[in-house]
């Protein structure tokens, strides 16, 4: 505990005799920190009673806040502010003292820069969890842990901290004595525990904290390298129930192997299969294929250039997915570095992402967040992105009038002559909505949607695919 004292020496007039006498007040203080509080307590001798005590401190917001007490003694005073508070005293004859005051332990709290780190073991698919900036809570031992899965909620494990994590000796950091498996997970710190010794001034008060938690992803045995989590959604297939249609594979018309590979395209650096299974697009639900998409890692400072390339599944959850069934794409031969990532679809326009750190721990590069960086002007419904849909000619340009525009390539697919007539059950770059039907006219015409990319005004204006 830190004590203050200040002798003020202040001049009333004495109205009697017209005379400044020398008048002594002193004000001394104790300023005592809880978890979350601070109290101040002052004393007044050698002053005339009553007595006006104005307190100002600056509070969370960085805001000055006054209060204003009559007394005559000792008083306490509760704030939330972990800064300098100055006490002004003024007396019946106006003398006035001062002190200012600091707490005597520093308030705990958790802060921005509190994480959780993970050392990943690719061949293993296990992972080593760390808590970082735990120091800064109250009693870390006493929070509550929780590991569960993010989409079913299932708890993995739970307890207090204390019992499952082991404190890093002078770091402050506490590590998970197990090793995670491969899999996706949620790790959250949560609770109040009791202020810790020294902070007694509230000693019943609980310390507080917010809830901290952090997606964790560790991928299956075998994948050394470099691993991504994407999550992108189709303009062209979007619903309104927020998961994308599989209009395609419940009619039987996605292809077991890579379509990009018969349409032209030259992966590079991929030596896989380029096949999925029945099995796989016999799934149902929000895992159902919605249709194959090109993920390729370009140079972070050469953004032209392809450094690897590889076939993929997009789901209707907008997950794309490894042809292995991995909810992840890996690229084995790759060192830990910053990449940029494109994902490229048949008839929609490709994306580039901003540069990103990538390793064997998964990273999450969600297209559909408004705050992931991402080049080039976006198909916005709020609150998420899309791929620009309409690229039926595969030439990065979006077209409905002139020269090699892409409504007239949906008016040849289904004859060129009747613009009424229907092509069903075809798996073609022209069936822009992905439902196995190519339609120029009508009720879920493929032709409409080109024209909404554009602007949907002006027939002659021109989207354009961002990549270099």
């Amino acid at each position: 505990m830190t004590k203050f004292n200040t002798l003020a020496t202040c001049f009333a007039f004495l109205h009697s005799m017209h005379v400044l006498p020398q008048c002594t007040m002193e004000v001394t203080g104790t300023y005592e920190a809880a978890c979350f509080s601070a109290g101040v307590q002052w004393h007044i001798t050698d002053g005339t009673a009553p007595y006006q005590i104005t307190i100002t401190s600056l509070n969370f917001s960085g805001e000055w806040t006054t209060v204003s007490d009559l007394s005559d003694g000792a008083e306490v005073f509760e704030v939330g502010s972990t800064f300098a508070m100055h006490i002004t005293v003024t007396d019946a004859l106006d003398c006035v003292a001062q002190v200012s005051l600091t707490p005597d332990v520093p308030h705990r709290f958790g802060t921005s820069d509190e994480s959780i780190v993970y050392a990943v073991n690719g061949n293993t698919g296990t992972a080593q969890i760390t808590w970082t900036s735990a120091s800064v809570a109250c009693a870390p031992q006493e929070l509550t842990y929780t590991i569960r899965h993010p989409e079913t909620y299932e708890v993995f494990d739970t307890g207090l901290v204390g019992a499952a994590w082991t404190e890093q000796p002078t770091t402050g950091y506490w590590t998970y004595n197990a090793l995670l498996p491969s899999g996706r997970y949620v790790v959250e710190i949560t609770g109040e525990v009791p202020c810790p010794p020294g902070s007694d001034f509230y000693p019943s008060v609980d310390c507080w904290r917010s809830n901290f938690a952090t997606e964790i992803w560790v991928p299956t045995p075998g994948n050394p390298g470099v691993n991504v989590a994407l999550r992108v959604m189709l303009g062209g297939v979007a619903t309104t129930a927020g998961l994308m249609s599989d209009a395609l594979r419940t009619s039987g018309l996605v292809p077991l192997t890579d379509p990009y590979v018969a349409a032209g395209y030259v992966h590079t650096g991929y030596t896989g299969s380029g096949s999925t299974t029945a099995s796989t697009l016999a799934v149902t639900g929000q895992n159902a294929v919605v249709d194959w998409v090109i993920v390729e890692l370009r140079s972070a400072t050469a953004p032209y250039t392809i450094l690897r390339s590889r076939p993929a599944l997009l789901q209707r959850n907008w997950i794309v997915a490894d042809l292995d069934g991995d909810v992840f794409i890996n690229f084995p031969d790759m060192l830990p570095g910053e990449y940029r990532i494109v994902i490229r679809h048949r008839n929609h326009l490709g994306v580039m992402t901003f540069p990103f750190q990538l390793g064997v721990p998964v990273t999450l590069i969600d297209t559909q967040n408004l705050y992931t960086g991402l080049y080039g002007d976006w198909f916005v419904v709020s609150p998420s992105r899309r791929l620009w849909p309409g690229d039926v000619n595969g030439d990065g340009l979006v077209k409905y009038v002139g020269s090699a525009n892409d409504r007239d390539a949906i008016l040849s697919a289904i004859g060129g002559a009747n613009p009424t007539n229907t092509v069903n059950g075809v798996y073609s770059t022209s069936d822009v909505n992905l439902d196995g039907v190519v339609k120029y006219t009508g009720a879920n015409n493929d032709r409409d949607i080109i024209l909404q990319t554009i602007g949907g005004t002006v027939p002659t204006a021109v989207r354009t695919q961002q990549l270099p």
